[in-house]
């Protein structure tokens, strides 16, 4: 008797010779291979379908335009309690990898138990799909009002939910993301290579929570560049207030977050790389 578990249906015991056997496990991988292509394409949705969802978590909210302690540490947590990220203090970015699902999050003022302290922003029923990778900043708002989400009392500040287009830039490109999320008047942004002139790259970015022209994005060759900060609208490169050096990497998404406020004096740049899909066959000999 042998049995026929090895094709991944439920053991069947029958009574075959050696040459049935060597016939039927021939005439089973005959099918196998037939049906080859179908199978990859079920097993890769499956795959997907079994997949994480990443999401970033950037802290661009300064103690000080709030009234609170300077960093405003807080812990980011399920409603009902559970510490996902403690001590997160402002320009601190993390990364959690969680089931798709939705989830009602609180983020707690810092205290001597974790998730113990109030809650000064909620965030109930967000929902992250499987594989699908989100950047969530925690921000002030451009306008003074409060942004999205569940905010204690009448607090400036909310989330700024993104998804992160992880797909293929081109060969020896790399993909630049920049996102508004401070409070600040909308702004333009120029961008050079490192012995070129200023261009324009994007503009009327809105520090506006939710807002479409929050977030600017651009596929660029790799290799050094500068983007110059104007307040928008901007006639020329002579209007650039501010000057931030980067680097674009072959298979990388560069995103930069504007946070803080201008007003008060804690307006930063924040940087941060995540991977992009490779094309077919990988990178080659320097993948």
């Amino acid at each position: 008797a042998v049995e026929l578990s090895w094709l991944g249906v439920p053991a069947l015991a029958v009574d075959y010779d050696d040459d049935d056997v060597d016939r039927y496990r021939y005439n089973a991988m005959e099918m196998v291979i037939e049906d080859d292509d179908d199978d990859d394409d079920d097993d890769e949705d499956r795959r997907f379908m079994m997949r994480p969802s990443t999401i970033i978590v950037v802290h661009g909210i300064h103690g000080d335009s709030l009234g609170f302690e300077q960093p405003l540490p807080v812990d980011v947590c399920l409603a009902d309690g559970t510490a996902l990220i403690t001590e997160f203090e402002f320009t601190d970015i993390e990364t959690l990898e969680v089931p798709e699902g939705s989830y009602d999050i609180d983020v707690r003022l810092d205290a001597a138990m974790d998730c113990d302290g109030a809650t000064v922003l909620a965030a109930p029923g967000l929902f992250v799909e499987s594989g699908m990778t989100y950047s969530v900043v925690a921000n002030l708002t451009a306008d003074g009002m409060p942004g999205f989400g569940e905010v204690l009392g009448a607090l400036p500040i909310g989330l700024s939910v993104f998804v992160d287009d992880l797909s293929y830039a081109g060969w020896k490109n790399g993909r630049v993301n920049v996102r508004h999320t401070a409070a600040a008047p909308a702004v333009d942004i120029w961008v050079a290579p490192k012995r070129g002139d200023f261009a324009p790259a994007f503009i009327g970015l809105e520090g506006a929570n939710g807002s479409a022209d929050q977030e600017g994005t651009a596929d660029l060759r790799r290799g050094r560049y500068i983007a110059g900060i104007a307040l928008s609208p901007s006639a020329s490169p002579d209007d650039i207030a501010i000057e931030q050096k980067f680097k674009v990497k072959r298979g990388k998404a560069l995103n930069i977050y504007a946070v803080g406020s201008l007003a008060d004096g804690n307006f930063t740049l924040l940087t941060q790389y995540e991977k992009l899909d490779k094309p077919w066959g990988g990178w080659g000999d320097d993948d």
